[in-house]
């Protein structure tokens, strides 16, 4: 029997995703009176996470290859957003459904990492201040900044001299999946382990707390994944695109 294309509500979306970490972390962001789809074993959804709103949001397809690839093709003939799909869906896909694609990955874990880790911890709010100035020096492109509402707090390593040398903040907005970004380190010490550290720790709190926590990098960053890899996280390769069907 072929798949039929199926409006579904939130609840309907997280249980037919199999509770996706991906799609319930996406969940609270999706566009008011849109709506979410399904067919076949994947899943998609309207969000405005990176504040697409006001433009019609982006639209996130999750699940299995096949499913997931006419699903993404289904919904690029009637809605103009941009779409991020499984790369494995996206290498399904007939030429000119989707164009100008680039890579993304997502990561999560549900149990602690097997990484020793020391000298982290949660950081005072006096502290943003010079998590502002880590940043601006070594990740100006940060998504996230002291200040932004959606930071709960921030988790940071200090050198013998005191100073801020790695930082990672807790976006955490899902019930049930931790969320962990802005993740940087000093640039001269890069390649010592504070990224795998302060990230790890974050993660292991997160995992205390939540029972699942999770992250995403762009796609170009080797030295990120290898990192992601050495904590025991599992990965989803995305690929995001614009919809090139007249």
């Amino acid at each position: 029997m072929v798949p039929a294309l199926r409006t579904v509500d939130t609840d309907e979306l997280i249980s037919r995703s199999g509770g996706h970490p991906l799609v319930r972390h996406l969940a609270p962001h999706r566009v008011p009176g849109d709506t979410a789809w399904s067919y076949g074993d994947a899943v998609a959804l309207v969000n405005g996470y990176w504040g697409g709103a006001d433009q019609g949001g982006d639209i996130m397809v999750v699940g299995p290859a096949q499913d997931a690839a006419s699903l993404t093709e289904l919904l690029a003939k009637e809605h103009r957003r941009p779409m991020s799909v499984p790369a494995a869906a996206f290498a399904l896909l007939p030429d000119g459904v989707l164009g100008r694609p680039h890579g993304w990955g997502f990561r999560w874990l549900d149990r602690p990492t097997t990484v020793r880790i020391d000298g982290v911890g949660w950081l005072p709010t006096t502290g943003e201040g010079e998590v502002r100035r880590l940043l601006d020096e070594a990740f100006p492109e940060a998504s996230f900044k002291p200040g932004d509402p959606r930071v709960r707090q921030w988790a940071g390593i200090r050198d013998d001299d005191g100073r801020l040398v790695a930082c990672a903040a807790d976006t955490t907005e899902a019930p049930g999946v931790g969320f962990v970004a802005a993740i940087t380190s000093r640039p001269e010490l890069r390649g010592h382990g504070l990224g795998r550290r302060v990230t790890g720790w974050t993660l292991d709190r997160l995992v205390e707390r939540e029972g699942v926590a999770a992250l995403w990098h762009y796609g170009g960053n080797v030295a990120a994944a290898k990192v992601y890899d050495a904590l025991g996280m599992r990965r989803l390769d995305m690929v995001a695109a614009e919809p090139a069907l007249s």
